[in-house]
Formats: structure tokens, sequence, C-alpha cells
């Protein structure tokens, strides 16, 4: 294996790592790290002389990109079973047999003393809410905000939904205007964002992209949250405000891996503790 794929033009020890990651696709295709299409794309840049950096970044974006499906099956799981009647403790409870079928950890759970994996917001509240007892009512905004670490990589994201019972959202969106422009501005300031995270730009770009959207649709920007980058750790940089600050910020590289994080309100945008700290 050593000669075919060339490992020792890179070093022993990146050397060692894929040679695990071969030894174990070779065991099990279903949970390794690399697909078989990573692995062939891998040997060929050893087999062309790739530099070590290069060789680290193409591994790190194929891992990000499996973390992100992971975790998006786990978000459309919960996702689904929001409704009427539940409490936030139930949603817990469900992510919680989510994490661990799926051989992940909760990224959230005990860091910074938190308590839970999950962080739930109901209606008015923003972020950082803990799961309670509180029962969720039909018609409610349910914002769920989670993360998982995989294979040593830490993902971050957030859905919202609306608990609907024998009422269709179409029908809920018609007699709620004002929430239905709330969950479509913000959807769509999240994807001009994305639009905007690419090599070459930079990272004030996202922020003008997100705050533009959300201005045209007559809403407010809660400006003191922000996105971030994702990946080795939980939080790392850069902030992503989601408005313009004035400045460029820092020049968007290729491999880098954000957590875009548009946070709306329909009025007053400023923050008030609930008392828990967090």
């Amino acid at each position: 294996l050593m000669k075919n794929y060339k490992l020792e033009l890179i070093g022993e020890d990146i050397a060692t790592c894929l040679l695990s990651e071969i030894i174990q696709k070779t065991k099990n295709f279903k949970t390794a790290n690399l697909t078989p299409r990573t692995l062939l794309t891998t040997s060929r840049l050893i087999s062309l002389g790739a530099r070590r950096e290069e060789i680290i970044n193409h591994l790190y974006r194929s891992r990000s990109i499996s973390s992100l499906k992971l975790w998006g099956k786990i978000l459309n799981n919960l996702k689904k079973s929001i409704r009427p009647g539940m409490t936030t403790n139930d949603i817990e409870k469900l992510a919680n047999e989510l994490i661990s079928f799926y051989g992940v950890k909760p990224a959230f759970l005990n860091y910074g003393g938190y308590p839970s994996s999950l962080c739930i917001s109901i209606n008015e509240e923003a972020v950082h809410c803990l799961p309670s007892e509180r029962r969720i009512n039909n018609g409610d905004l349910v914002s769920v905000d989670a993360g998982i670490i995989f294979k040593n990589f830490y993902l971050d994201a957030a859905i919202t939904v609306v608990a609907l019972g024998e009422i269709d959202y179409k029908a809920w969106a018609k007699i709620n205007h004002d929430k239905d422009n709330l969950l479509k501005a913000t959807r769509k300031a999240l994807e001009n964002g994305i639009l905007e995270a690419r090599p070459g730009n930079t990272i004030g770009d996202i922020s003008k992209a997100v705050e533009a959207t959300v201005k045209d649709a007559g809403l407010f920007v809660v400006r003191e949250l922000t996105g971030h980058g994702v990946g080795r750790d939980l939080h790392e940089e850069p902030q992503i405000y989601n408005f313009s600050s004035g400045e460029k910020g820092a020049k968007i590289k290729e491999g880098m891996v954000f957590a875009i994080e548009p946070i709306v309100s329909l009025g007053n945008w400023r923050l008030k503790n609930s008392g828990d700290n967090f």
C-alpha cells in the first residue's frame, strides 16, 4: 500500500494517516471517513507530487463534507419530529438518541458549562435556550441549534420550523404574514451570504449580503450575535457579523469552513438575558 499510493512523498505522519484511512476503507466502506472517489483523488495528488498543504486541505474538505452530510441527516430527522404538544426536552431526548445512533458526540454538551446537547428557542427567544418541560403550541416558531463532533471535526448548524398540527404551512402563512416573511427573509439572507462565501471575496461581503437581504424585507438583524469559523474547534476565527461593520475583514480562501448565522427579528433586535447565564 505504501508503494502503490506513494505515501513516502509526503512524510511519515501524513503517510500513516492516509494508510490508516485506506485500511479502514477496505474493511468498511460505509463508516470510513473517505469515499473511494476521495481516495483516488488523494492518490493522484500524491503521485503528482502535490504539496503537503494541498493534500491536507483536500482531506480536510472531504471530511468536512462527510460531516455536513451526516449532520444534515440528523437535523432533518429532528425537523420532521417537531409538532405541537411536544416539550423541548422531548426534542433533546430524540437528538441524543440520533447522535448516539450515528456514533458521534454532542458538541454543545458541557461546552462552557452548557448542560444540554441542543439550544431550543421558541418565538421571541433568540438563542442558547435550555431544553425544558415547556410545551410547544400550534404555530410556534421553533429554532433548534446544535452541533456534533464527527471524526474530530466540529459541526454547528440550526433550523427553524413552524410547529403545525392539522393546518398546513400555506394555510398558516396566509394568516401569519409577518412570521412567514421572517422565515423566508432569514432563509434568503443565509442563501445570499453563502453565495458570497467564495475564494477571493472577504468576510465583509458575507455580512453585507445578509444585512441587505434582511433590510429589504423590513426586518432587523440581531447585532449581538455572529457567525464564525468552525472545524477543529466549535468556534474559530473569523467572526462573521450579520451586518456591515465598515471593514472588509479577512480574505476568503479555498477550504475554509464557516457557520453563517443570520439571526433576525421582527422588531427590536436588542437582547435580554434570561437569567440562567446562557
